[in-house]
């Protein structure tokens, strides 16, 4: 009955030894520290975006991405997010790109941001600029390595 008693003080104390450990290993972002995330985000997003970059485009994702837009299938997977962004820039070039980030959450390993985005994009067969005004939200993972990336995205238009 004794060496009962002893394992299971043991085990007790080794589950609150394990959790303690992991609070203390959880690192934490505040919301001041999540708000400049967002905008030196959204800040590389429009600068790729205007220099037609994909690979800088690409590289805000999360490996298991996955993007949401209108009247498009849903995308899942870094690589199938590539193929978009590289189809789409292909296609089209952005000639003006005003992101407005109106709010921000970030919880341990989640953030999110919804934004309004106007742009205007010209196709690059031929045609005319069009001019697009869409509401966002992204939503954020915490990556091993502390930095943050994209892990879902998902807008529609503002215009009727």
């Amino acid at each position: 009955m004794r060496k009962f008693w002893i394992v299971l003080v043991v085990q007790i104390i080794a589950l609150v030894l394990l959790g303690l450990a992991g609070c203390v290993t959880m690192a934490t972002t505040s919301q001041d520290s999540f708000n400049q995330i967002v905008k030196a985000t959204m800040d590389k997003w429009k600068t790729a975006a205007l220099a037609g970059d994909a690979e800088a485009l690409i590289d805000l994702w999360d490996d298991n991405g996955i993007n949401l837009v209108p009247g498009r299938p849903i995308v899942t997977g870094k690589a199938a997010i590539a193929e978009r962004v590289k189809t789409s820039l292909a296609a089209i070039k952005y000639e003006t790109m005003d992101i407005i980030v109106l709010g921000t959450y970030v919880d341990h390993n989640l953030g999110f941001c919804w934004m309004n985005i106007k742009y205007s994009i010209t196709p690059r067969a031929e045609g005319k600029t069009i001019i697009g005004d869409v509401k966002d939200q992204s939503i954020f993972k915490r990556q091993p390595d502390g930095s943050w990336k994209v892990i879902s995205d998902m807008n529609n238009s503002n215009i009727p």
